[in-house]
């Protein structure tokens, strides 16, 4: 993209901290893993930016349906 058009990057971290400003209402646990869950977002923007994504929430559902993949193969192959 241009110098002067904001890049997939930047919106998607615009959600990002959005969502980071309500992680004082949820309970501390909770926070924590969706806190850890939010940093590592900046891979799947990457990842899609370079297949030419362009709408900011895809990278955010990628990311957790890669996450739930990782937890389902963690359950189904002994807790690994």
């Amino acid at each position: 993209m241009g110098r002067t058009t904001p890049s997939l990057k930047y919106y998607v971290n615009m959600y990002i901290e959005r969502w980071r400003s309500l992680l004082p209402l949820v309970d501390p646990g909770i926070r924590e893993v969706v806190e850890e869950l939010l940093e590592e977002v900046d891979y799947s923007a990457s990842l899609l930016s370079y297949k030419g994504v362009v709408d900011p929430l895809e990278p955010l559902v990628f990311h957790l349906l890669l996450k739930i993949a990782e937890l389902r193969k963690k359950y189904e192959y002994g807790r690994a």
